[in-house]
């Protein structure tokens, strides 16, 4: 499988107003595949994209047992706030393109 990121995000957990993530579950590529699960607060998930990591959403095809590719996460600052999103848009809440909730 080609590397598609430094990490796949597999779920998500926001705050209870749905406008910020509390924490997400990524996974890295290892020598013999995907390694187990890892949490991220959303302080280090932003910091690790501020530091030049990449992450991309990845949702499970349970038929298969392999994952698909979704979005690719970036900050979008709005109005010197930051956002984690999947796209560009301006929008003042976090957006990791529907992947399942944890």
């Amino acid at each position: 499988m080609e590397k598609w990121a430094d990490y796949l995000v597999t779920k998500v957990r926001f705050e209870q107003d749905r406008r910020h993530v509390r924490h997400v579950r990524v996974r890295q590529e290892g020598m013999h595949g995907l390694e187990p699960e890892r949490e991220f607060t959303r302080a280090e998930l932003v910091r690790s994209i501020d530091y030049g990591r990449t992450f991309v959403t990845a949702f499970l095809d349970a038929e298969k047992s392999t994952f698909q590719k979704g979005g690719q996460l970036r900050i979008v600052d709005v109005d010197g706030a930051k956002y984690v999103r999947v796209d560009e848009n301006k929008v003042k809440k976090d957006d990791l393109g529907g992947i399942p909730e944890c």
